[in-house]
């Protein structure tokens, strides 16, 4: 019987660690990117979406893990909001030829995110505000595969970061279980 709840205990700590981990390397490998931007001095034909959807799932889930007081949810998206502003910011200091119209666009759907959180979040409204995450989720999973036609066309993968789309993966499956 105690080695069924050692293990029990274990099995939790697991799930609980795995997600924000996982989650942790999403970042590094965000930044990753942004270095490599940097370093470079031009975005090249890397988008904006996965700076901004970073910056918005994680304002999100930063509200909902506060609502509920769970530091699992609320401790590495916290750390992703500086993460994903920080990115944000190299990016729009090194982006000479990008598509102006839809970085606007992007800036004014992630502006909306904000607000939209902001408001569901001082009138406590979790169940709302959990769902806004669950598709702020999804945007963000999905932001690296928004350069998939310039993959096609170009039939290069320089803006397709495999480690990016590695770990989003895991990261996905560990919150899923979490869930």
């Amino acid at each position: 019987m105690i080695l069924v709840a050692k293990a029990a205990k274990m099995t939790d700590f697991l799930i609980r660690s795995a997600g924000p981990a996982f989650f942790f390397g999403i970042q590094y490998s965000t930044l990753q990117t942004a270095w490599m931007i940097s370093a470079r001095g031009s975005t090249g034909s890397i988008p904006l979406l996965p700076f901004s959807s970073l910056v918005s799932n994680c304002l999100v889930w930063t509200y909902y893990g506060s609502l509920l007081k769970d530091q699992t949810i609320l401790i590495p998206n916290f750390a992703g909001l500086f993460v994903g502003a920080y990115c944000v910011y190299i990016f729009n200091q090194h982006n000479k030829a990008g598509n102006k119209v839809v970085e606007r666009n992007t800036h004014i759907a992630c502006g909306s995110i904000i607000v939209i959180s902001t408001i569901l979040y001082f009138l406590q409204k979790s169940e709302l505000l959990g769902s806004l995450g669950v598709i702020m989720a999804i945007f963000l999973m999905y932001s690296p595969l928004s350069t998939l036609n310039q993959v096609l066309k170009t039939k290069s993968t320089e803006s397709l970061v495999f480690s990016t789309s590695a770990v989003m993966f895991m990261s996905s499956l560990s919150w899923m279980i979490y869930g």
